[in-house]
């Protein structure tokens, strides 16, 4: 792979790349975004034009002679508005990789020569506007509607960014797994119910949270008979030598309840259903062991631990 300038015979693989972009957004902003067929042909004038201004850097990532990652910079000299401190400024316009090289460095790549053009410009800082379609997976272990872990999870959804899915364990239904051992062949799972809704999103999300009261120091029945489905991941792995979740995602467990407050082996399990979902970051617990007294979100202690689970989560 090399990085270089692009040129205007680069201007149909840029084009393409864009458009993958445009349709990312549609998809995630269709507040904002309308789907299209194509893009214009006038994209084509501007490419040359921002291709020849003397304030403008346009490079990719060239793998076997494709254009695989575009980056489109502009310098910004500083401003003569006396009421602002001056600085040039480095700004992203543009920057993408083709979908077919998710995940492989390709945005690593831009990145780190987007950081050295702009040293080499002397630019005081570099800007870049970005849209946040995070997805994020709940799994709700209480049956109880109104309870205090129901409470903690719409609270919670108001701090968290893009999309979220919540599955209430109790009112779901999925079998807990029955070891006939299909799995160890073959990829998936071989009962027709609605975890294969939640194998869907499990890839595609970029947060899962475990959420669940406390019933004899471990996470909830129903709860763990999903977590028990998770065992196709574990014999992809261990049986078929396959990675069946690509996706590499942040992790969280909240769990409440009263008496002791010992919730180490619930968060243990929990860290463990986690991990077979290919959680590589996981937080610390945000727990509440109070609720025989009074209500989680009744403890302010408890409430900053959760717009710190927030900010973890909706950081990229």
């Amino acid at each position: 792979m090399i990085i270089r300038d692009l040129t205007i015979d680069d201007f149909e693989q840029y084009n393409n790349i864009m458009f993958e972009r445009h349709s990312l957004h549609a998809d995630n902003r269709p507040d904002i975004y309308r789907v299209i067929d194509k893009l214009t042909d006038k994209k084509a004038g501007d490419f040359e034009k921002s291709l020849t201004a003397d304030n403008m850097m346009m490079f990719g990532v060239e793998d076997n002679g494709n254009i695989i990652g575009i980056c489109k910079m502009t310098i910004r000299e500083p401003s003569e508005n006396k009421a602002v401190v001056a600085r040039k400024r480095a700004y992203i316009d543009q920057i993408g990789v083709s979908e077919n090289y998710g995940r492989k460095g390709i945005g690593t790549l831009l990145y780190n020569e987007t950081v050295r053009r702009v040293t080499e410009n002397k630019a005081d800082c570099l800007e870049l506007m970005i849209w946040n379609f995070n997805k994020t997976l709940i799994l709700n272990g209480s049956p109880r509607k109104n309870g205090n872990t129901a409470q903690i999870i719409n609270e919670l959804t108001k701090l968290l960014q893009g999309e979220y899915k919540v599955i209430d364990t109790y009112y779901c239904s999925i079998s807990p797994c029955m070891d006939c051992r299909w799995c160890r062949e073959y990829s998936g799972c071989c009962i027709d119910d609605e975890m294969q809704d939640i194998y869907n999103y499990i890839q595609e999300c970029d947060n899962i949270i475990i959420a669940s009261p406390i019933y004899f120091a471990e996470l909830t029945g129903k709860l763990l008979d999903v977590g028990s489905r998770l065992q196709t991941y574990f014999s992809a792995r261990y049986f078929r030598n396959e990675n069946p979740i690509i996706k590499q995602k942040k992790g969280a467990v909240i769990l409440v309840g009263g008496g002791d407050g010992n919730m180490d082996k619930a968060y243990d399990t929990a860290c463990t259903l986690l991990k077979h979902m290919n959680i590589t970051d996981v937080s610390s617990a945000v727990c509440s062991h109070t609720t025989n007294i009074k209500w989680a979100l009744e403890d302010e202690i408890f409430i900053n631990q959760l717009v710190k689970l927030a900010a973890f989560l909706n950081k990229r």
